[in-house]
């Protein structure tokens, strides 16, 4: 299988008399069932059967980045992934930073004097204030440990996926 990315809306045109064959479209639909392949548009993401590869690539003016159908699809596939988990791992980080920051000003405004003159001396309030408190606190520090079970996983992943690349490397 290779992968093509369909990058502008002038690759569309000779996909899209692909697709006009019957045979041809249910090969694509089988492989692609993600994607309706009557309405495909700029940035859609086509899987290719190989058998596919060769058709699709002489049907028209070159397509995307490298030619029609990128050719290594493992090595593509690795690129990306390892993109998009790196800009999870960011995007998870700043929200766990912003929870442990959101949980410190939670406790430092519920330690405040105007909030213990709120209270009034008020036994059961404050009692449910120190537990909110204390929520914040244990969501912030299961945050930070989700974190690093993401980054855990992701390291695993990406190393899954560079001897999945070794290996096909060496079978072909």
């Amino acid at each position: 299988m290779r992968i093509l990315v369909l990058k502008t809306e002038s690759e569309l045109q000779p996909l899209r008399k692909l697709i006009a064959q019957p045979e041809l479209a249910a090969k694509l639909a089988r492989a692609n069932p993600h994607i309706n392949l009557a309405t495909l548009q700029p940035g859609d993401v086509l899987v290719v059967p190989e058998d596919l590869g060769e058709e699709i690539a002489t049907s028209g003016p070159p397509l995307g980045e490298g030619g029609p159908v990128l050719g290594n699809s493992l090595a593509s596939f690795v690129e990306f992934a390892g993109a998009a988990l790196a800009g999870a791992a960011r995007g998870l980080e700043a929200g766990v930073k912003r929870q442990v920051a959101d949980a410190d000003a939670v406790a430092a405004a519920l330690r405040s004097r105007g909030v213990k003159e709120a209270l009034g001396g008020d036994a059961e309030l404050a009692r449910q204030v120190e537990l909110a408190a204390k929520r914040a606190r244990d969501d912030a520090k299961a945050a930070q440990t989700d974190l690093k079970q993401f980054e855990g996983q992701r390291e695993r992943a990406l190393k899954a996926l560079e001897e999945l690349q070794t290996l096909a490397s060496k079978l072909g």
